[in-house]
């Protein structure tokens, strides 16, 4: 898939096309924001570019099951969509994976709503939260 995918011509696309480019470049990572349906999975799959891109949804993932595949994470990109529905116990895990991963893996996350609102409303622990908020925003818009 090519940034040249990305649709429209307004200037918050050519923005969003250049933070692809340059997260693609430094392999940081980083937390995609947006509503349901804005296509945030396929900016991660831009931002992987190619690379080995697991994604985990985490509505149906329990502590256990995370962990085990995750302990055999070694390259590539991490995908951790719907982290606000997760538990806090699969948070803490994924908590735990950002704090000791391999270091060639880059994890993307995806949310709902910026980090600010998730914590006043309980869905994100205040440790991942600080956490994420030290990772590259990429910030998309509804159509």
């Amino acid at each position: 898939m090519s940034i040249a995918s990305l649709i429209g011509k307004s200037r918050h696309v050519e923005q969003l096309r250049k933070l692809i480019a340059r997260l693609r470049a430094t392999r940081r990572d980083a937390v995609i924001i947006g509503e349901s349906g804005v296509g945030k999975s396929a900016a991660a799959a831009l931002i992987a570019d190619g690379e080995t891109l697991r994604t985990f949804n985490l509505i149906d993932q329990s502590e256990q099951e995370l962990e085990s595949v995750l302990l055999g994470t070694c390259g590539g990109s991490v995908l951790f969509e719907n982290l606000e529905e997760a538990g806090f116990r699969v948070q803490d895990c994924v908590l735990r994976f950002l704090e000791h991963r391999p270091r060639p893996v880059r994890v993307l996350l995806t949310l709902r709503l910026a980090t600010r609102e998730l914590l006043l409303q309980r869905k994100l622990t205040e440790n991942l939260c600080a956490r994420i908020n030290g990772m590259e925003k990429v910030e998309i818009r509804p159509l």
